[in-house]
């Protein structure tokens, strides 16, 4: 980290929230899917109908049921497909960032080492091989 500049800094900051914000995801849908193993349980209970209810009274209220079962299955698809959204964009952001501080430090340090090489002695360069440079350069 000695060659980052503060937009490589920021650049690490930003790619680093990215990446914890990807790591939350994971815990929200399993909490969301906990919701949503919930609505089915309480959909599919049917010892909250009392007996003394006759079969249209029934039915009306199992229908209800399924009604409010059917909005809180798109309310959790509404919710899934936002998760989605954001661990794509956060995934992206997480590898960009992290990308762009790496390559611009990479290229400070190749921009050293360049200068460093060239106010070497004039010996140095009879010892060393003719692609030494651009090996090192290129590792």
């Amino acid at each position: 980290f000695r060659f980052a500049t503060k937009l490589d800094v920021l650049l690490m900051v930003l790619g680093s929230l990215c990446a914890a914000c990807h790591g939350v995801a994971l815990p929200a849908l399993m909490i969301i899917f906990g919701d949503m193993t919930d609505s089915f349980v309480m959909a599919g209970t049917t010892s909250l109908i009392p007996s003394n209810m006759t079969w249209n009274d029934t039915q009306d209220q199992i229908d209800d049921m399924m009604d409010q079962l059917m909005e809180d299955m798109a309310l959790y698809a509404a919710y899934y497909a936002a998760v989605a959204c954001g661990v794509l964009f956060a995934a992206y952001g997480q590898v960009t960032f992290w990308l762009l501080a790496s390559n611009r430090q990479a290229q400070k340090l190749r921009c050293v080492l360049f200068s460093s090489v060239l106010k070497q002695d004039i010996g140095w360069f009879d010892t060393h091989e003719i692609g030494e440079l651009n090996n090192r350069l290129s590792e």
